[in-house]
């Protein structure tokens, strides 16, 4: 059966048209009279299933027609119950799929719009079955009492006792019995006004109904002579081990209500505390609803004035005029003695400036150099400052004996040599030896050369890499002296070296 009604589902899905529509759900709900009893059932279950399955699938372009399914399938719900003499085993498997399903009380997976909406049409499918069966049939009003109407409304007095959702028994009690009793009532007043001899037209033009229109009393005489059994009904469910606190509290308001609507001083019990509640719960909600919409509106045009008065005083500050303040300020506001005021303000400003050499208005001879030469400015200052920071090794006389160079590399005249360097600072001189790191004799100078050291200049310490020593056309090593005497000068050899030692 599911497997039919998902392929019924999506039939429905692609019908279109609203007299499509309106005739194919008609054609669909309509099947329930085709079924046997047990099949009936069955195929009711599977669609509420699908219904509850795929509903968080339907768009908003859809919904419609869906719910318009929906409310055919409780009617002719109903009509299956009437057609079967309203049975009470066939009637109870009926009301324990809506238990169970689209009336089910906690479980999450049931939408509350299905819920919700099947209260709304609930009541509406039952009169419009009492009102075919007065056009049909010629016993009507012993066929419209037989409705059990307290034992239709079980399933939702089970609901609102029962479930743990806090805004739904408060819609289903506005939708469902508050719906009975504003359905009598008005066909109680149009009946009346019908007596009077008014015309039903007149009468009937400020009716609300949802499908039914001028609803006269025959038509729902049936739910009047039911309140008794309701009311019974009402207090039987309060009263079971299973419900709710909640739940029961508002079960005696409504039985409350009903008892003080249609009052029965014989059968009617009087409740030992009597329930107050200043308003009804669905009018409480409306009221919220309505508040937030005033709300909203006020909000929407405090804003739309503070823009209006924003606009107004910008105008106003454009159009004022220039000659009299140099400041935004409104010309109607302005007198003769705030313009003294602002011009003496003026001048006190002006003479602190002179006095300070900060006026605003500058000689062109006086005025700042371009970006240009600015950055050309700074270039040379960078660049003479680097060449006055460079450091320089220089040879002084010293009476320290030369520390003995332990490498067999180095020459004895170079070894023997007294002489030392020193670091010479161009902006200081010559520094002098007082520091014994900044002192470097000959042969420690001469042996940078050819092995690794560590030069100390201003206290922080370079490694000088090893050269790699050139080798003559005879396939023998040059050494320092060689390469001085082919080169025919030892001095010049010495700077050379110096220098590539510093590099």
């Amino acid at each position: 059966m599911l497997r039919h009604w998902k392929a019924l589902f999506y039939c429905f899905w692609l019908a279109d048209k609203p007299l499509v529509q309106q005739e194919l759900a008609w054609d669909l709900a309509n099947l329930i009279l085709a079924c046997t009893d047990s099949n009936g059932v069955a195929f009711v279950r599977a669609f509420w299933e699908t219904m509850c399955r795929e509903w968080f699938d339907v768009d908003k372009h859809r919904v419609d027609k869906y719910l318009l399914l929906a409310r055919r399938m409780v009617f002719f719900t109903f009509k299956a119950m009437q057609q079967s003499g309203w049975e009470d085993k066939l009637v109870g498997d009926y009301l324990a799929v809506y238990r169970d399903i689209p009336i089910e009380a906690c479980d999450p997976k049931i939408p509350n719009s299905i819920r919700t909406h099947v209260g709304d049409v609930y009541v509406d499918e039952l009169v419009r079955l009492a009102s075919d069966i007065i056009s049909e049939s010629e016993d009507s009003q012993a066929e419209t009492a037989a409705i059990p109407v307290a034992i239709l409304l079980e399933p939702f007095m089970r609901f609102i006792g029962s479930t743990s959702i806090r805004h739904l028994p408060a819609i289903i009690q506005e939708s469902v019995f508050e719906n009975i009793v504003v359905r009598i009532a008005e066909a109680e007043e149009r009946n009346m006004a019908q007596g009077d001899g008014e015309s039903l037209a007149t009468v009937g033009s400020d009716v609300k109904d949802n499908e039914i229109a001028d609803e006269l009393l025959e038509k729902v005489q049936f739910l009047l002579d039911s309140i008794p059994e309701i009311k019974k009904l009402l207090l039987a469910v309060g009263g079971e081990e299973g419900t709710r606190a909640s739940g029961r509290k508002r079960l005696h308001l409504i039985y409350q209500a009903l008892c003080d609507t249609f009052p029965d001083e014989e059968n009617d019990i009087v409740l030992s505390k009597r329930i107050t509640i200043s308003e009804p719960i669905g009018a409480q909600e409306r009221k919220k609803a309505d508040k937030h919409k005033r709300k909203k509106a006020n909000k929407k045009r405090e804003n739309k004035e503070k823009r209006k008065q924003k606009t107004e005083l910008d105008h106003d500050i454009v159009s004022a005029s220039a000659a009299d303040f140099e400041v935004n300020a409104l010309a109607s506001e302005a007198t003769a003695e705030d313009r003294r005021n602002y011009d003496a303000d003026i001048v006190k400003i002006r003479d602190m400036e002179k006095r300070a050499n900060t006026l605003i208005g500058v000689d062109d001879s006086t005025k700042p150099a371009s970006k240009k030469a600015k950055r050309k400015e700074k270039q040379q200052t960078n660049k003479s400052s680097k060449q006055e920071d460079i450091p320089q090794l220089v040879p002084i006389a010293t009476t320290e004996p030369a520390r003995e160079s332990t490498p067999t590399s180095v020459s004895a005249s170079t070894a023997g040599d007294t002489s030392a360097w020193v670091v010479r600072d161009k902006r200081n001189g010559v520094k002098r030896p007082d520091n014994t790191k900044q002192i470097h004799d000959i042969a420690s100078l001469s042996l940078l050369a050819e092995t690794e050291k560590t030069i100390v200049v201003r206290n922080k310490p370079a490694m000088v890499a090893t050269p790699v020593p050139a080798r003559s056309k005879s396939n023998q090593r040059t050494t320092p002296e060689n390469k001085n005497s082919a080169n025919g000068s030892s001095d010049s050899g010495k700077k050379k070296r110096l220098g590539w030692a510093l590099e």
